[in-house]
Parts: structure tokens; C-alpha cells; sequence
């Protein structure tokens, strides 16, 4: 497979979780108000304090490219491609 077409899957991965999240977040934050959430096929895996944390488990479970995270936060934050997917 191409370097083209991957990122493209990437990208799609990315856009996909990041609506559900948008969709989604207000039944998280309440309870996980400053967490990092890792996302996998548009669900909420598991929430951690720290984005190093979670993309240590989201590269050893998921492997690269399939999965993002997100903080949970009633602030919008504006990282690029980085607030939502990691490759």
C-alpha cells in the first residue's frame, strides 16, 4: 500500500473518531472533565491523566494510525491534526 493511501486511512481514522467525540462528549465530561481519552473505531476506550499516557497504549494496543485521543474539556483546543489523531 502507498504512502498516499495510507495517510488517507489515517486521516479517515482521525476525522471519524473526532466527530463521534464531538457527538459524543457530552456524556464524558462531567465525570472525566481534564482527562485525556483514547479513542478506537469511534468509541471511547479509557481515559488517562497524561497524553503520553495514552498514546503509549493507544500505539500498543491499536498499533499506528488507528486510534486518537482527545481532552476532555468544555474548552476547544486547537493542536491540528495532533488534538485529534497520532501517527
Amino acid at each position: 500500500m502507498n504512502s498516499t493511501v495510507q495517510n488517507k486511512e489515517k486521516i479517515d481514522v482521525a476525522k471519524e473518531n473526532y466527530k463521534y467525540f464531538q457527538d459524543h462528549k457530552h456524556e464524558i465530561q462531567k465525570e472525566h472533565a481534564g482527562k485525556i481519552v483514547l479513542m478506537h473505531k469511534k468509541g471511547f476506550i479509557d481515559y488517562y491523566d497524561t497524553r503520553e499516557d495514552a498514546i503509549a497504549v493507544g500505539f500498543e494496543r491499536y498499533g499506528e494510525g488507528n486510534f486518537s485521543i482527545q481532552d476532555v474539556d468544555d474548552k476547544p483546543a486547537n493542536l491540528g491534526i495532533f488534538s485529534i489523531k497520532f501517527s
